[in-house]
């Protein structure tokens, strides 16, 4: 049997400058050594865990995306955080907009997801312990 671990999560961006501003000033990722892969450059960070990677897409994008909720495929990533209306507070504050405020998703996570670039989500989860 193979050891099975999770390695990365792969963005193709439309603007690595934007990507990386995002990414490293409101969620405060670590910006890792880039990679050559394939002929293309590919910015690396680590974040919560998880290293994305992201490299400049050749395709142009749409000219009016289809909104991250609505489309096939991944379309957020998420986050463990203690408290999720500080955590919105504390990014939008380092300039993320909020896509969806704080909400209960259950009664035991708490939820809200912030706009990242290229019509990706960023979700900040709360685990509420159980009452019962």
């Amino acid at each position: 049997m193979n050891n099975l671990s999770f390695d990365h999560v792969h963005y193709r961006s439309s603007n690595l400058d934007v990507s990386r501003k995002f990414y490293l000033d409101v969620m405060e990722a670590t910006e890792l050594p880039s990679l050559e892969l394939g002929d293309n450059l590919n910015l690396q960070f680590a974040l919560g865990g998880v290293t994305l990677l992201f490299v400049l897409s050749t395709e142009k994008p749409m000219p009016t995306p289809i909104p991250a909720g609505n489309r096939l495929g991944v379309y957020h990533i998420a986050f463990l955080v203690d408290d999720c209306d500080i955590a919105t507070k504390y990014y939008v504050g380092r300039g993320a907009e909020v896509a969806i405020d704080p909400f209960d998703a259950s009664d035991t996570i708490r939820a809200s997801f912030l706009t990242a670039p290229d019509g990706m989500l960023v979700e900040l989860k709360q685990i509420i312990p159980s009452t019962s």
